[in-house]
């Protein structure tokens, strides 16, 4: 489902090719090639070249992207395929397969992951660098461990879960090579320390910037879902009890 943000309407990748596709004897004859332009340590730059087979010319359609290698995120282990796909929506967008905007939703849902670390208040960080264990619920420093049970540790991810999302909570546990929270050893409480910590820094999921992140995120996981959200306008959802009614509306359905 394309996101719509702002009054701008985004479309995935998957969903470019999939308009490519279901043009029948326009696009019959073509070819989508990507290359390395660079590779590196610190960054990967690829062009993708769509191209349609004419009868006496060949019409080419490029596109270019740049990822660098992160920290965390989908660019701490796949910064070569994410910068694929960019190009690859952009060589698509070229050619005219695009909503109201050139960058694509997945681009877009990577930006706005990428804001969401500066979201944190400064007054909460400044508290939790100068006492970390004073309003984060018996979270200690990672040199410390987490000061409370196995089971709090638990609940903990549960109550942030709520808080921020799915989108943001199952990228979190991806940093720590995470499927789940319970993965973590019981007596790994630096583990657990750095995990919760991670949460506490993240936006509430109806913030603004990470309200449609969520949605997007929740569309992709269910065909209902997604339906059931098509045709809403995201920008005149503002309040955040009716942002958070929407998003449970999303989570009954991909359920």
């Amino acid at each position: 489902m394309p996101i719509k943000l702002h009054g701008k309407e985004y479309m995935t990748v998957a969903e470019r090719i999939n308009l490519l596709l279901s043009q029948g004897e326009v696009t019959r004859f073509y070819s989508l090639n990507t290359d390395i332009v660079e590779l590196n340590d610190v960054h990967c730059v690829i062009k993708a070249t769509l191209t349609f087979k004419g009868t006496e010319t060949d019409l080419h359609f490029t596109g270019h992207a740049m990822e660098e290698k992160g920290n965390k995120g989908i660019n701490k282990t796949s910064h070569v395929e994410n910068c694929e796909t960019s190009a690859i929506g952009r060589a698509l967008a070229a050619a005219g397969f695009h909503g109201s905007e050139y960058a694509s939703a997945d681009e877009l849902v990577e930006a706005l992951n990428n804001q969401s670390d500066n979201f944190a208040t400064p007054s909460k960080a400044k508290s939790s660098q100068s006492n970390p264990e004073s309003s984060d619920g018996g979270v200690e420093s990672s040199a410390g461990g987490f000061k409370g049970g196995y089971y709090d540790f638990l609940k903990r991810c549960s109550s942030e879960k709520v808080r921020i999302g799915e989108a943001q909570y199952r990228s979190t546990l991806k940093e720590f090579s995470l499927e789940k929270a319970n993965q973590v050893e019981k007596n790994n409480t630096g583990v657990q320390s750095r995990v919760l910590a991670s949460f506490c820094a993240l936006s509430p999921v109806t913030h603004d910037m990470i309200f449609p992140l969520e949605v997007s995120y929740l569309c992709s996981k269910s065909e209902k879902a997604s339906a059931f959200a098509a045709d809403l306008d995201l920008d005149n959802i503002k309040s955040p009890t009716d942002r958070g009614d929407l998003l449970d509306k999303l989570i009954i359905a991909s359920t």
